[in-house]
């Protein structure tokens, strides 16, 4: 996670959730990432980066806030400010 103005107080943090068992060669899965803002402060130009294993196909990236685009095995989403206590979803 990259943050850009950060406030004394800001606290970001990431979450990863994904299938619980393992996944067959060829299918497709979903997983989940939470980033969130502990504060007390906000926290401004939030971006996550995440590179994908090599060999895993790209199918999409949604997101709560902000927008995500993904490159070259790699998905990169800026989600703007995050308020203390407020989070944003990628799945």
């Amino acid at each position: 996670i990259t943050v850009g103005a950060v406030a004394a107080g800001a606290d970001v943090g990431v979450t990863a959730v994904g299938p619980s068992a393992p996944v067959a060669i060829g299918s497709t899965f979903a997983y989940t990432l939470n980033v969130s803002n502990t504060g007390p402060s906000a926290a401004s130009n939030v971006r996550l980066t995440d590179t994908l294993p090599e060999g895993t196909q790209f199918v999409s990236a949604t997101t709560s806030a902000g927008t995500c685009q993904h490159a070259n095995g790699t998905v990169v989403c800026n989600l703007g400010t995050l308020a203390s206590g407020m989070a944003a979803t990628i799945t």
